[in-house]
């Protein structure tokens, strides 16, 4: 119908194909096009080939996709083209760079406990207004290495350069300091900091120094509350010192 209309407006014709979901903006470009004399297909333009042939778009797919440790030039190099060939045909499969999240490492061990344990809590949870209170440590050391500023340095050689700026040193146990709390969703403990030198916080120390921090804010914030004490798997939380002095208190610990 539309083609046997030889009445019909530009205008109208432009709104005839824009609901049949065709942009405005093309459609006014075949138009002039018509009227040039010149056919609606865009026909092939000269110019530069591309140095990157299309049979190896799915090889650099293949390369790229689900990789670790993979760069653009390096990818260039075993194409043979350059590393801004490789960022155009990345972005032509669709291909974006994302940074690795860290995770917890679990072992085979933790790894069985967590579905039992959760489905525990599950069932406790539903079963009346229970609140979870859980506890953390974090370390942090007396050095400043790992500042992004301070990991290099300007030299004309390191012929000449003095030991203590060439080389950073590194303790097997370097000294820490322990910040130690427990929350919930009512609110924060009282925190326990002190130096600590060790892979991990001792049992001694979270017994003396972090238990009775617990004790206070359980009594200002759970006095009359059902609750659980869900500390995480490290050692010291688990060990005889620290499971005995919980059954001892009746304290609702989460094994």
């Amino acid at each position: 119908m539309l083609g046997q209309n030889t009445n019909l407006k530009n205008n109208d014709i432009v709104k005839h194909f824009v609901q049949e979901g065709f942009k405005r903006r093309t459609l006014y470009n075949i138009i002039k096009r018509s009227e040039m004399g010149l056919p609606a297909e865009d026909l092939p333009r000269s110019g530069r080939p591309t140095s990157f042939k299309r049979k190896n778009l799915k090889r650099l797919q293949n390369a790229a996709i689900n990789r670790i440790g993979v760069s653009q030039r390096k990818l260039g190099r075993k194409f043979g083209v350059a590393q801004s060939t490789i960022h155009y045909n990345l972005e032509k499969l669709g291909l974006k760079h994302y940074k690795r999240q860290k995770a917890p490492k679990y072992s085979e061990n933790q790894v069985e406990q967590i579905p039992k344990k959760c489905r525990k809590m599950r069932r406790q949870m539903l079963a009346s207004n229970t609140f979870i209170i859980v506890d953390d440590e974090q370390y942090f050391t007396f050095s400043n290495d790992d500042m992004p500023q301070n990991v290099g340095f300007y030299a004309f050689g390191k012929e000449d350069v003095p030991d203590n700026v060439k080389f950073k040193t590194k303790e097997k146990y370097p000294k820490k300091v322990l910040v130690w709390l427990a929350l919930s969703a009512k609110g924060i403990s009282t925190p326990y900091i002190g130096s600590t030198k060790g892979p991990a916080i001792t049992a001694d120390i979270y017994v003396n120094k972090c238990l009775s921090k617990l004790r206070s804010f359980i009594e200002e914030y759970h006095a009359g509350d059902e609750y659980i004490f869900w500390p995480d798997l490290a050692s010291s939380h688990y060990a005889n010192k620290t499971t005995r002095l919980g059954m001892h208190q009746n304290q609702p610990f989460w094994f």
